[in-house]
């Protein structure tokens, strides 16, 4: 199967803007995440170790991009923002040898 890249952003947004559109998806993120831990715990009766990860790395990127917006805001500037999603199609074995 080929690889597929699709752009998903590519302009300039004032800091309201930015804060809606990309912590949105840092919290659609986050959720997903989440809910996908809730389900690991129900079945093992303890919190996926590498989701934890995940969610941490999430929350200190939602931070310092929150803190990046506010001084957008304080300047009154806007932000470049660009976004693409890389999509490819791996066997199963090779992210249980990612994961360790």
């Amino acid at each position: 199967m080929k690889n597929l890249e699709i752009l998903l952003l590519n302009d300039y947004f004032t800091h309201l803007e930015a804060k809606d559109v990309i912590i949105a998806l840092i919290d659609k993120k986050i959720n997903f995440y989440k809910a996908k831990n809730l389900c690991y715990q129900v079945r093992y009766e303890e919190p996926d170790p590498v989701i934890q990860i995940k969610l941490a790395q999430l929350e200190d990127a939602r931070m310092e991009l929150l803190e990046l917006i506010e001084e957008a805001k304080r300047n009154q500037s806007e932000l470049r923002v660009e976004a693409a999603v890389c999509i490819g199609s791996y066997p199963s074995e090779m992210k249980k040898l990612a994961m360790g």
